[in-house]
């Protein structure tokens, strides 16, 4: 496999995304717990259909970037919310923080704590 990153470990990134635990957030003036979900969300996507191995590594590599852009951000680009659900009627929350050209997503169901969902570069 050419162009493949050979020493990325996903166990070692599990480990290094589990040692993140929460940060405060500027832009939403909370704190942003980094849990399963959000880890899970890298791996797996819509319909719980894993991503390419290559989309992975890079979402992997922007872990220390959506770190940053969580504690530094000072706005949120963008919010948006879900009609209530058919199942609990708990309505689920999405923000958006950009930076450089990464984008990195937060989230919250209901009133649990706001988690880090997900993060991406634009092209």
């Amino acid at each position: 496999m050419q162009g493949m990153n050979h020493n990325f470990s996903l166990e070692k990134s599990r480990m290094e995304y589990g040692r993140i635990g929460k940060i405060y957030s500027v832009a939403l003036d909370s704190d942003i717990h980094f849990n399963a979900k959000g880890f899970n969300h890298l791996i797996y996507g819509g319909l719980n259909k894993r991503r390419s191995y290559g989309d992975i590594v890079r979402r992997m590599k922007l872990l220390h970037q959506a770190v940053f852009i969580v504690k530094k951000a000072k706005s949120i680009s963008e919010y948006r919310s879900s009609a209530p659900a058919h199942d609990s009627g708990e309505i689920v929350e999405y923000w958006k923080l950009e930076m450089n050209k990464v984008v990195v997503i937060l989230r919250r169901r209901g009133r649990c704590a706001i988690i880090f969902y997900s993060v991406w570069n634009r092209r």
